[in-house]
């Protein structure tokens, strides 16, 4: 979140973790080719000396150190109505002390962070997380000079647990979310890391810290050791996507590792999205991670030696279950919100795990481990690749265009235009458009970042829609279908975060597009929540050409949406021996052109008319295309369709003919 003249609030959480990792309390600043003081072994100028002049510039901004020698944030926090803290694990240790597992604690408040410090060894309980945030609170609150009568933090049971330290002093401790000091915590933690990676995973140090009840501990440890004795992954690869339904938690898609004979474990996912991503940047992780949705677990599979020393000790302690020397469960997370793992996290794991093992491996599972898998009510099945991924529509609606300048019919002109200034002039008209949402998004006061995003996915749509001859006021839904689920994911390029927001963007465009130019689409707003839905913000369809088999395969299952939607013409042409031909000459291509834009204006007729039932609509429809085929036509000469494609079946006598079918 940009504060104080765009300096973002985590350059100040960068400059306090320095010097609280290094003990640098001096102000002295590093020459530019000094090493740079956090330790990267990078020079000055290659790493934080751009941090620090915005610090400086940040500094001057709001006025600099006051007269007595108090910090410029002291104020705006004394202001605030409430404060935020926690206490967050992080990955990796100390070079110097390797069993160590840090942790860092933040306190922030109106844009600022009050207090960073780096803990050698993080809790292992809620009443020492507590302990971390009321210290920190307090010390923050002897600098400031005042304490905060409200202070945000994590979760209940840290709320429950801070209770009767700081109430006393006047200040109410609440659950609730902390967007500015989570920002601010994953960016720091981005810049600590020598390994960028590991700013996005969140490890364990000892089983205790997850606050996990002993017997749920133990139930874990039996799920993983009947998963490890089933391997699942003998039956399933791991290029395989299981769907798991929890009662309560949502979908997982689950994936077993093992059939490359390497790693073996479990991996779930909240977000069908973040999976494509990451086989889609599999040479370049930092991208899908950077770029995640939802979050990942993933437990795998380690020998005793391996596991952190207090791990080690648990486990000899408690007895758990363990398959085999090299079967010692470790559990991960990427992106997990609140940044640690948690008891709930450990129990969706079990509940994995036992569940791809009887599901898949077919199992016995120990009584206890069955109980959790019946409690929490999960199931795994394989993904139907037969199944579409769209929703079924039940009831036909308009597709077309309304408003004011709406003109559906605007758009069959273009079909048989033979000289090129028309299609220039469509061009020019689209992106004046463009031009006059530029304008618009300029005075809504908008972000650069947001306006240039906007603006740009605007202009791709627009240059789409001149680009197939049709003009705005004649667009409709199979318009924008093709374009979001064949077009745009195969043609277009886009910078990743445009293509991000392309929902967003349209969204905004259609809205102003209806008001300002009385142009309205009623049902952009369900096709791109689908779209956002069914394939995150690029598309499932695969890069290439239409002849290639994967790019068929997937236009087969996209143009058979349509078919269903009833949105394409009969394929059926009575009087002729193929109907309408998948190769067609350049009459017939025009034709067949002319007949998909009138059967949608049909469409919304039948609709507006009462028409809604899929079976009848379709009826009705088909009705309108026999009487249009059988209709002289001026532009071929006044034969009807049906003579124009006759005519070129007996010219292809002999040869080979192709149906709408093998091109999916």
């Amino acid at each position: 979140m940009p504060l104080r003249d765009g300096i973002h609030l985590t350059n100040f959480v960068h400059l306090f973790l320095r010097r609280t990792i290094h003990h640098d309390t001096s102000m002295s600043r590093p020459q530019r080719n000094d090493p740079c003081p956090c330790g990267s072994g990078k020079k000055y100028k290659a790493c934080c000396m751009g941090v620090d002049r915005d610090i400086d510039r940040t500094l001057r901004v709001v006025g600099g150190m006051l007269s007595h020698g108090e910090a410029p944030w002291n104020p705006a926090a004394r202001a605030a109505d409430a404060w935020e803290a926690d206490v967050v694990p992080l990955a990796g240790g100390f070079r110097d002390e390797p069993d160590a597992a840090p942790a860092v604690v933040m306190v922030g408040a109106a844009g600022f962070i009050l207090r960073a410090d780096v803990l050698g060894n993080r809790p292992t309980d809620v009443q020492g997380r507590a302990r971390a945030v009321a210290e920190a609170v307090l010390a923050a609150g002897r600098q400031v000079g005042v304490l905060p009568p409200t202070l945000h933090v994590r979760d209940e049971p840290l709320a429950g647990a801070l209770g009767p330290e700081l109430e006393p002093r006047g200040i109410a401790v609440v659950a609730a979310p902390m967007a500015e000091l989570d920002d601010a915590i994953q960016s720091s933690i981005e810049h600590l890391m020598d390994d960028r990676a590991l700013a996005f995973m969140r490890t364990l140090g000892s089983w205790r810290e997850t606050e996990t009840s002993p017997a749920e501990l133990a139930a874990f440890h039996a799920a993983a050791a009947a998963f490890y004795r089933t391997a699942p992954w003998k039956r399933v690869s791991s290029d395989e996507v299981l769907v798991m339904t929890t009662e309560g938690a949502g979908t997982f898609l689950a994936v077993v590792m093992g059939s490359g004979g390497m790693e073996f474990g479990l991996v779930l996912y909240s977000n069908e999205a973040d999976l494509d991503d990451l086989y889609e940047h599999d040479h370049e992780p930092m991208a899908a991670l950077r770029q995640m949705r939802g979050y990942a677990l993933t437990v795998g599979f380690e020998r005793r030696s391996r596991l952190p020393r207090p791990m080690q000790r648990e486990v000899a302690s408690a007895g758990w279950e363990i398959a085999g020397d090299a079967a010692y469960p470790m559990l991960y997370g990427l992106r997990l919100p609140g940044f640690r793992v948690t008891a709930e996290h450990v129990r969706l794991m079990t509940g994995g795990l036992a569940a791809v093992a009887f599901d898949v491996g077919g199992a016995e599972l120990p009584a206890t481990v069955r109980e959790i898998l019946d409690r929490m009510v999960i199931r795994v099945e394989r993904e139907d690749e037969d199944e579409l991924p769209w929703a079924e529509l039940e009831e036909a609606h308009v597709i077309g265009p309304t408003g004011p300048n709406a003109d559906p019919g605007a758009v069959l002109p273009y079909v048989w235009a033979a000289d090129m200034n028309e299609y220039e002039r469509l061009q020019s008209a689209e992106l004046e458009r463009a031009g006059r949402f530029e304008g618009w998004l300029r005075e809504r006061g908008l972000s650069k970042a947001a306006q240039r995003r906007h603006l740009r996915n605007a202009r791709t749509w627009c240059e789409y829609l001149a680009g197939m001859a049709v003009p705005a006021q004649a667009a409709t839904e199979i318009d924008l279908r093709n374009y979001l689920y064949d077009w745009f994911p195969r043609k277009e390029a886009l910078p990743k975060d445009v293509e991000r927001v392309i929902d967003q963007s349209l969204l905004v465009f259609f809205g102003w597009l209806e008001a300002e130019e009385g142009i309205g689409y009623p049902w952009a707003a369900a096709v791109l929540h689908e779209f956002g839905r069914v394939s995150g913000e690029r598309g499932p369809a695969p890069e290439g050409a239409y002849w290639e088999a994967e790019v068929r395969e997937w236009r087969g299952m996209f143009f058979g949406d349509l078919d269903d939607r009833m949105m394409l013409p009969d394929r059926d042409l009575p009087g002729t021996e193929h109907g309408w031909p998948a190769m067609m000459n350049a009459e017939i291509a025009h034709l067949h052109n002319e007949l998909q834009r009138r059967w949608l204006i049909w469409y919304d007729e039948a609709v507006r008319g009462g028409v809604t039932d899929l079976e009848e609509l379709y009826v009705t429809l088909a009705l309108r295309q026999r009487g249009w085929e059988n209709t002289p036509h001026p532009q071929v000469g006044g034969r009807t369709p049906r003579q124009v494609v006759a005519a070129y079946e007996q010219e292809q006598e002999g040869t080979p003919q192709l149906s709408f079918a093998d091109f999916g």
